[in-house]
């Protein structure tokens, strides 16, 4: 709770003074030159909410060195953009006065995803109602159910096709055999579903990585999925009660690629980072013709999420085998062991090379499908040592001695079961082997 009130009291101004912070002046009035009266030259622009998405969503990475990102949920048009500032300021989520520094040193840090910086604004302010009305608890399935009402409206998703012959520009399907046989699609191919998450689209850096990765490894079908629509909105309360509705879309699509195509459900793995991981379980719990080959949970959502509700969370029956990498456990992840097997790179709470305690969530939060992209391909591997419980990971005392397991690859070992903890670096490469 004193990380929140700390939170809250620099978003206010009552901690100090706010980095670069000026006190209110009075408006110059306009000369009708275009620009005001005093000022030589012109004002120079106001820094809103938009402008922010636009400095750092490409141009500024490219000049850090790093690859440039590619953010279409809100950089698809300036009038979406106003329409999602307005929305913001009008929910109180987002000061009609920004604070960039405070903000981009909270939310900002190393995250490879472009939209993290105020998402995760959105995330801190959802923990604190949480923690005050639920005192730490998950949504139960009686709540969801008595709420599904407010949010009875379908699910817009659509389906996005990469394989070895495009690997660049996909192939949207639809569920219709015309559309199968128009693309790409080989169902004697292994598929893998990506699924993202919060505040993202099929176009993050999350999606197109893990993509490049798996194409790279494996001549596979894959197919991102974009529900970008439903997880824009930035009501992370509303976005959690319709998760159902995007699950019984995939689900179904799931079940028309394996009744319509030579696809075997065993050679389906679904893949999802945070909100994502929890929606591809969901999807799983929903598939009618048998169960998914495997899901691979990326640090799945902790905020509104209960280890003791598995009905409304990634859960380890969701699939044949479950395999969850936690790195941002107890904040923006969840913590507790719910898959088949559970990995804990350093101790899966807090990722090296990102700032220290709120301030480099984002940073860890994503860590979790870097290192899964790189497991896939990597000849090092990211070797890890069995524990017997989450204590043992907390105190650093499992057993060295026994028998090491890797984490992630590409197929998945579908034999591991367990926790598991691991070391990486601070910076790619991750893996030590």
């Amino acid at each position: 709770m004193e990380a929140y009130s700390l939170l809250l009291a620099w978003r206010t101004g009552r901690h100090g003074r706010q980095a670069h912070s000026k006190p209110h002046e009075p408006v110059p009035a306009d000369t009708g030159r275009g620009h005001p009266v005093g000022r030589a030259g012109p004002s120079k622009p106001k820094r809103t909410y938009c402008r922010e998405r636009e400095r750092y969503n490409g141009r500024g990475v490219a000049d850090q060195g790093r690859p440039q990102r590619i953010d279409r949920v809100s950089s698809c048009g300036s009038t979406r953009c106003q329409r999602r500032q307005t929305r913001l300021e009008q929910r109180l989520l987002l000061p009609t006065k920004r604070k960039p520094i405070l903000y981009n040193i909270l939310t900002f840090n190393f995250t490879e995803d472009s939209s993290a910086w105020y998402c995760d604004d959105v995330f801190f302010s959802v923990l604190k109602r949480h923690v005050k009305t639920y005192g730490g608890a998950g949504l139960s399935n009686d709540s969801i159910l008595e709420r599904q009402q407010s949010s009875a409206e379908s699910a817009n998703i659509s389906f996005h096709l990469f394989t070895r012959q495009n690997p660049s520009t996909s192939q949207r399907l639809i569920p219709t055999v015309e559309s199968l046989n128009g693309s790409f699609f080989n169902g004697s191919r292994p598929t893998r579903v990506i699924v993202h998450g919060f505040c993202n689209c099929q176009h993050s850096n999350f999606c197109q990585t893990v993509k490049d990765a798996l194409l790279y490894a494996n001549d596979v079908n894959i197919i991102t999925i974009d529900w970008s629509d439903t997880a824009g909105v930035l009501e992370y309360i509303l976005l959690r009660l319709r998760l159902d509705q995007v699950a019984v879309s995939l689900a179904g699509f799931v079940d028309f690629l394996h009744n319509t195509t030579d696809l075997q459900l065993d050679d389906l793995h679904l893949i999802g980072h945070s909100l994502g991981a929890h929606l591809a379980g969901l999807s799983g719990k929903r598939v009618t013709s048998g169960r998914v080959g495997a899901i691979l949970g990326l640090d799945p959502a902790g905020p509104l999420f209960s280890s003791s509700e598995p009905r409304t969370r990634l859960a380890s029956t969701d699939a044949q085998y479950v395999e969850v990498i936690h790195t941002n456990g107890g904040t923006l992840g969840m913590y507790d062991p719910i898959g088949t097997a559970d990995f804990y790179p350093n101790g899966g709470k807090h990722q090296p090379g990102c700032l220290p305690w709120i301030f480099g969530m984002s940073c860890s939060h994503g860590r979790a499908w870097e290192l899964y992209a790189e497991s896939v391909y990597t000849p090092v591997g990211f070797k890890a040592v069995p524990c017997d419980s989450v204590q043992q990971i907390e105190g650093s005392v499992c057993r060295i001695d026994l028998p090491k397991m890797d984490m992630g690859g590409e197929p998945v070992n579908k034999t591991k079961s367990g926790l598991f903890v691991l070391s990486t670096n601070s910076r790619f490469p991750y893996a030590k082997g």
